[in-house]
This record gives structure tokens, sequence and C-alpha cells, in this order.
């Protein structure tokens, strides 16, 4: 997702956003479609996206969810190859 991409439907400040969030409310409306407002997240810096464990952020970068790495941190480095193997092969699947 570019960069242009973003700014293009999301807004490049608050102001565009509320307008753009506005004119997506009106199709929607239009085309008789509903939300549930206690699953809808509106106008946000950061957003954590539980399910898919990452955060996302206005400035289109995704990355993990801090709480999902902790246990991580604590493995041990691979001593020799065979451990390393071991991780990678951990990891790929």
């Amino acid at each position: 997702m570019s960069q242009s991409f973003f700014h293009r439907h999301i807004g490049r400040n608050q102001q565009e956003h509320d307008k753009n969030l506005g004119a997506f409310f009106q199709v929607a409306k239009n085309l008789h479609l509903t939300f549930n407002e206690s699953k809808s997240i509106i106008s946000v810096t950061d957003v954590n996206v539980e399910y898919l464990a990452t955060v996302c952020h206005t400035n289109v970068l995704i990355k993990p969810d801090p709480e999902r790495l902790k246990p991580l941190h604590g493995l041990p480095a691979p001593k020799n190859r065979r451990e390393l193997q071991c991780v990678v092969g951990t990891f790929a699947y």
C-alpha cells in the first residue's frame, strides 16, 4: 500500500480524513449499508488488530504486536549449526 493510496483514500490531515469519512458514510447510507458501532474504530492513530497479532499505524506501518514478541526475546541464541537449523525449522513451520 503506497503513501499516495493512503492519502488519497484516508486523508492527509484530520480535516481531509473527516471529509472522506463523511463521503464514505453517505455512499454507504445510499446503498442501505449499516455498520456495527461497537465494532467500528474511527479516527485513531494506532489500531491493535488482535486476531492478526499486528499493530497498524497511520503512516501505513504494520508491525508485530510487541506483547506477542516477548516470549521470543527470552530464547537463547543458537550455539551451533544444528541448533540454528532447529530454530529456523520451528519458525518456518
